[in-house]
């Protein structure tokens, strides 16, 4: 553990034992009291960048009532369980921004007019719609930071299972999604840059902006500049959202209601 003496990794280790049993203690007593229905965590060493423990407690879909011990039904939790990002996304597509930039591809004071005026995405949007009527004062700089005044619209019906689904069949139905969304709120809430205000759909159009750059899907340039490289997942589980189907935690609303069945987003 970095440079560390052996009498420091031995005090360092029993406090790491400690700590392990009393995260643990907290997580089962999250579990207990109903705040989650299900948790999976790890502590990294900040020197070694190492997992020093880790454990998970709980079930994935506490609306089933599945035991959390019937090997047949794999309802638990485990330390390999994948959950859903969400909103955890954005920093990844601020990411891929950041890396366009880098490359000269687009610039954070660039209009979402520049990367999306010939996009067939504005074609089906009528002329007072914000991303025609307002695409060149909005930049790319604003979308990232909330601040473009495109608004927020909830619940946003774009979170769909992959049981059954083909990797273009889910590229569909969220491209529908989108353009729903962006017909039933045509207006910005304020003038670009002038305020501040949390926008899903702000960072769902800077996928778009991803995939106009590059001309590839949003996917494909998250796996080869983002997965590969720090080696989250092989070529081999390039499609692993089709293959989890319902192999995935259950999310839940703050009053517990499963926001899976609902198809929202939290």
């Amino acid at each position: 553990m970095g440079n560390r003496s052996s009498a420091e990794n031995d005090v360092t280790l029993s406090n790491y034992s400690n700590a392990s049993m009393q995260t643990q203690a907290t997580m089962e007593n999250m579990v207990t009291q109903n705040i989650a229905p299900g948790v999976s965590y790890g502590v990294v060493d900040s020197l070694s960048h190492s997992i020093l423990y880790r454990g998970a407690v709980g079930i994935m879909d506490a609306v089933a009532s599945l035991p959390s011990n019937d090997e047949k039904t794999n309802n638990a939790v485990t330390t390999d369980t994948l959950f859903m990002a969400y909103s955890i996304s954005k920093t990844i597509t601020a990411i891929l921004v950041l890396q366009l930039t880098q490359r000269n591809l687009l610039h954070l004071d660039d209009s979402v007019s520049k990367h999306l005026s010939s996009s067939e995405l504005l074609l089906p949007l009528p002329s007072h719609h914000y991303l025609k009527a307002h695409g060149a004062d909005i930049t790319i700089r604003m979308l990232l930071n909330h601040t473009s005044g495109v608004p927020n619209p909830l619940p946003l019906d774009w979170f769909f299972l992959a049981d059954k689904e083909t990797s273009s069949s889910l590229n569909e139905k969220r491209q529908e999604a989108f353009y729903n969304v962006l017909q039933q709120s045509p207006k910005l809430k304020f003038i670009p840059g002038s305020n501040h205000l949390y926008s899903n759909v702000g960072y769902w159009i800077l996928e778009k902006i991803i995939e106009n750059v590059t001309g590839k899907s949003y996917d494909d340039v998250f796996f080869e500049q983002v997965a590969l490289p720090l080696g989250f997942w092989d070529a081999s589980s390039r499609d692993i959202c089709a293959k989890l189907a319902f192999g995935i935690p259950s999310p839940y609303s703050s009053n517990g209601e499963n926001e899976q069945r609902k198809g929202s987003v939290l």
